[in-house]
This record gives C-alpha cells, sequence and structure tokens, in this order.
C-alpha cells in the first residue's frame, strides 16, 4: 500500500508547478489595440503666472519606467510675465520613443497625471507645457513648435 501523504505532496508539488508555468499564458495571444503607439517628447515647459511662488514635482515615465523625477520651484510672476523653467527632453530621454505619462504635483497637493494614452498628447516631438494660472488653476498644453525635428531628430549623423 502506498502513503497516501507522499502522494498528496508529490501533486501539490506538480499543481503548483504546472500553475507556475501556465501563469500569463492567457497574455501570450493578447493583440491590445488599446496601448498607444510609441511617440517622443520635444520637452517640458512649467510656467508660473500666479502671484504666489510654487514648487512643482515633475515625474516622466516611459513605458512604465520613472526616466525624470525632481523638483522645480518656480518664482512667483514678475513684471515681466510668468516665471518659467524648461526641461529639455536630452534630461529625461524624451527622444527615445515610448509610452510616456507625466505627472505633476504643485505644492504637496494631490498628484495630477497629465498625460498618459491620451489620443491628442501622442503628437511626435511635440513640447508639453504645464502653466500655473493666477489663483494656483493648472492648465496643461501640447505644443509643436516646429516640424524640423530640432528637438528630437529622428536620422543620426554618423562619424
Amino acid at each position: 500500500m502506498r502513503d497516501p501523504l507522499r502522494r498528496r505532496v508529490l501533486l501539490a508539488g506538480l499543481s503548483t508547478g504546472v500553475a507556475s508555468a501556465l501563469a500569463g499564458c492567457s497574455a501570450l495571444g493578447d493583440d491590445d489595440t488599446s496601448k498607444p503607439e510609441p511617440y517622443r517628447i520635444g520637452g517640458i515647459s512649467l510656467l508660473n503666472d500666479d502671484s504666489t511662488s510654487h514648487t512643482v514635482d515633475l515625474l516622466v515615465e516611459r513605458d512604465r519606467e520613472i526616466v525624470h523625477w525632481e523638483a522645480y520651484d518656480l518664482a512667483e510672476r514678475s513684471g515681466d510675465g510668468a516665471s518659467a523653467d524648461a526641461v529639455e527632453s536630452s534630461s529625461f530621454g524624451g527622444c527615445t520613443p515610448g509610452r510616456y505619462s507625466v505627472a505633476v504635483r504643485v505644492d504637496d497637493t494631490a498628484t495630477r497625471v497629465l498625460e498618459a494614452a491620451d489620443e491628442g498628447a501622442r503628437r511626435e516631438n511635440a513640447w508639453r507645457t504645464l502653466l500655473i494660472e493666477d489663483g494656483g488653476t493648472l492648465r496643461w498644453a501640447v505644443t509643436v513648435l516646429s516640424d524640423d525635428e530640432e528637438n528630437c531628430p529622428t536620422t543620426t549623423q554618423q562619424g
């Protein structure tokens, strides 16, 4: 007569192994068309048009990996206009095609995701602009500065 305890241990081990081996198999044939195509970001402008200074925490993810996370101190609006800071694409690899997500937190308030799978935001080589208006209202815009690929050239020089 066989030992029932050994049989249970063996079956438990096999079932765990099979479950582990098959984990994720349902996603193998998944051709999810809801994912946006990779694109590039030319840069990010941070503008403060408020009469109060603000600290902006900027988080940029590409393909779910953090590529830039930094705090920026923006002075209050002066007589010359909005206080500004520019984040060049080279500081976060924005010229690398990917699926980007950009999030901000202003003065330790709740974090706001400004861009994810938004169709309008996926313009190739465009700049993103965060504007803090008078009173602290946030505005987000995507701006294509030029078509000459000044920010992210698609061709590489051979040398």
